[in-house]
């Protein structure tokens, strides 16, 4: 934190934008981008606690996010019943808190700065999904943190590689943030609602980002008609795979050019692969690193988290024998839909022999872990 003085200045609409858009999806009065130092906890952004910039340390929730020896999200359904918070301040008064639940900000040197967190004044209680959502979106905030150092480590990266010198990789999340459009898009209806688009979207697609207000997916993004099947012929597909919080890639173009006047169409197209992650059980891109779930919160595999991230992956446009556009090359045999592979932070572990077997589950010798633990629960086996 001493060597991030700068993020502690006052609140930027980046960081609004995210703190909104979570009072939105997950219907809480509250919530907050914390940064927590040696004395104090600053809150960088914050929704429903006007004129409130900080707290004593002492008193925040959001420094347990900081104690475990790994990133790990706190959850607290009801405060006046866990012995850590009942006595708090903030909870016997105002603002009263009920509810918190709040995923770590991990830095790319795994560094955890504060929180992202969502309040209520009602006990309530959380899902698994939505609190793997919340992590997601607190990936998202430490990339806007790191946003400055993110490009200014590209531009020495780019230094390095023209002296043939090797380039460090430790901000490559942040950077890949920043190159690449990144949009939430809440796909329970037909539209498909974009509620979130980071700033490289307007340089992707040329469109003008408008925060508060969800954008109709359809009526920027089309299935090429010339690609192997139509739009209708893949919307049973990409359906089933929502229904089933698959992740999947669909094959989009769009109008280029400038302003919201080219979501109707105007302007040359331009292709890209959209990558849809599930938000509730994914992680946002295969940089972000793995946040603990609280094992007491419930998989429910509800059908109302319809909630995806989704990357643009601009393609480049192929061309005719007399000089005009065509699909990207390599693009015009291609299925437009297709499932992504799974990546299941465990999927590629292989259990060993059984080693012993007690209230707290089973032990084996493991194949590429010394050792692995598995205890059974009603919801899942879990895997540590």
């Amino acid at each position: 934190m001493a060597n991030l003085e700068e993020v502690l200045q006052a609140p930027e609409s980046r960081f609004d934008d995210i703190t909104k858009l979570c009072c939105m999806v997950f219907k809480v009065p509250i919530a907050l981008v914390s940064l927590v130092d040696e004395k104090v906890q600053w809150f960088k952004s914050v929704q429903g606690l006007p004129g409130v910039d900080h707290t004593p340390r002492n008193m925040s929730f959001c420094a347990w996010t900081l104690l475990p020896a790994y990133p790990e999200a706190l959850v607290v359904e009801d405060a006046l019943l866990d012995a850590r918070f009942k006595d708090n301040p903030l909870v016997v008064g105002a603002p009263y808190i009920r509810f918190y639940a709040g995923c770590p900000l991990v830095c790319s040197n795994g560094m955890r700065l504060g929180s992202l967190c969502i309040i209520d004044k009602n006990p309530r209680s959380f899902d698994a999904e939505s609190c793997n959502m919340l992590a997601n979106m607190a990936e998202m905030v430490i990339r806007e943190i790191e946003r400055d150092k993110a490009l200014e480590e590209q531009r020495l990266q780019q230094e390095r590689a023209a002296k043939g010198e090797q380039t460090h990789k430790q901000l490559l999340r942040a950077i890949d943030c920043f190159t690449e459009a990144i949009m939430l898009v809440d796909m329970s209806g037909d539209n498909w609602s974009i509620m979130f688009a980071n700033e490289s979207w307007e340089s992707v697609t040329g469109g003008l980002r408008t925060p508060g207000h969800a954008i109709n997916f359809w009526s920027v993004f089309q299935v090429p008609a010339s690609a192997k099947n139509s739009q209708s012929s893949v919307t049973e597909e990409f359906s089933e795979a929502i229904a089933n919080q698959q992740n999947f890639e669909l094959l989009v173009s769009f109008a280029a050019g400038k302003g919201v006047n080219t979501y109707c169409g105007t302007g040359p197209r331009c292709y890209a692969m959209a990558q849809f992650r599930c938000a509730a059980n994914t992680g946002l891109d295969k940089h972000m690193p793995l946040i603990a779930i609280p094992n007491f919160l419930p998989n429910t595999h509800d059908s109302s988290h319809s909630f995806y991230f989704t990357t643009l992956k601009e393609l480049p446009m192929g061309l005719t024998s007399n000089g005009s556009q065509s699909l990207p090359m390599g693009t015009q045999s291609m299925a437009p839909f297709s499932l992504m592979a799974g990546n299941e932070p465990f999927a590629d572990i292989k259990l060993g022999p059984l080693l012993g077997k007690g209230a707290f589950g089973r032990v084996y010798r493991g194949k590429q872990l010394l050792l692995a633990k598995v205890r059974d629960g009603p919801a899942s086996r879990q895997c540590q």
